[in-house]
């Protein structure tokens, strides 16, 4: 095909004759509106780019027509049986791509095949790897708490009589504590904290209803027509924000318990004094807030990277914010739940 300006491109790879072009099958990735009758109506020349008329997304018709996506190797979605270790190196490749969520966008495009069946599998890796990320911070600060700890014991800051536990026997003690960190688990009162479950419970519930809150959304499932596989692998891929939000409030009480340590004694005593009453009156409140930021920012990057929808923070600002409160007013109905979500919340000092 030859061309006469910037917006023609040369050659695509098309069937020949009327019979080859009806017989192809080129569908928007985004809506799966079929877009073969503009594509027959190609003479000689072929444009660059298009627009889908059902739901308004700009196609590269290169990329439609004749699509030449390869699987990325780190994608768990599109790999191949490899073996237990295979799967596993994909597996973090494909996690280190989440958590940069433009880099794992690029890689897995809105015209990339989704595989359903594999969602699940994407979904509890990427679960995984957000709670071992989460187990780490734990240490790390109970590891900080305790050695804060036993430098003032050893000041003489507290008096000659004071004692600290040893490092293993702290965290041996507290072992749920920084190995299940959103987990509800208390040592005070049995294996279960009945109080931080159904704080728990609230939390996963706003953490995960933002996905089925599109359905709320007429302008972005009707007018874009977004179908919900992608919605779905969104959320799949996703899924490592959900122990990041759950551990968001442990782990301010374990940092307000090392500033708490180290205003005890040493020279910058009244220092670490005012950073903890800070953590301890604004923490419940930017805990909050950056639990929201979290989710909204995944989403954010999600609407815009990967579906394409038009004003991405407004929209997935809009998703978590009504994911939020249809999870909150269902709370006030179950006796205790929303109280135990406040209370939780605001208990992160010692």
């Amino acid at each position: 095909m030859e061309t006469h300006s910037a917006d023609m491109i040369r050659s695509i790879d098309v069937p020949s004759g009327d019979a080859g072009a009806a017989s192809m099958e080129v569908v928007c990735p985004r809506c799966g509106y079929d877009l073969s009758g503009v594509v027959q109506s190609w003479e000689s020349e072929c444009p660059v780019r298009g627009q889908c008329s059902e739901c308004g997304l700009d196609v590269e018709w290169a990329e439609v027509v004749s699509p030449k996506w390869v699987a990325p190797a780190w994608s768990i979605e599109h790999a191949r049986y490899v073996g237990a270790w295979g799967l596993l190196g994909r597996g973090v490749r494909g996690v280190a791509r989440a958590m940069w969520p433009w880099a794992l966008w690029r890689g897995i495009p809105l015209g990339a095949p989704v595989v359903v069946a594999r969602l699940p599998m994407v979904a509890a890796m990427m679960f995984v790897a957000g709670w071992m990320a989460m187990t780490i911070v734990a240490l790390v600060l109970m590891t900080a708490s305790v050695l804060i700890f036993q430098h003032v014991v050893a000041s003489g800051a507290l008096g000659p009589g004071t004692q600290a536990l040893g490092l293993v026997e702290r965290l041996t003690a507290e072992w749920a504590t920084w190995a299940f960190p959103v987990w509800p688990a208390s040592r005070r009162s049995g294996p279960l904290d009945e109080e931080k479950a159904r704080a728990l419970v609230v939390v996963v519930g706003m953490t995960l209803a933002v996905a089925p809150s599109f359905v709320l959304m007429p302008v972005t499932m009707i007018r874009q027509r977004v179908r919900w596989v992608h919605v779905a692998r969104a959320a799949a891929w996703g899924m490592w924000v959900l122990p990041v939000v759950c551990a968001v409030t442990p782990l301010l009480r374990l940092l307000a318990e090392c500033l708490f340590y180290a205003s005890l004694g040493g020279a910058a005593r009244r220092t670490w004094q005012e950073v903890y009453l800070g953590v301890r009156y604004w923490g419940p409140i930017g805990g909050v807030l950056l639990m929201f930021t979290v989710t909204w920012a995944w989403w954010a990057i999600a609407v815009r990277a990967y579906m394409k929808i038009r004003h991405p923070r407004f929209t997935a600002f809009l998703l978590t914010l009504v994911a939020w409160l249809i999870v909150m007013i269902s709370s006030l109905g179950i006796p205790g739940m929303f109280r135990d979500l406040v209370r939780v919340t605001y208990r992160i000092t010692i």
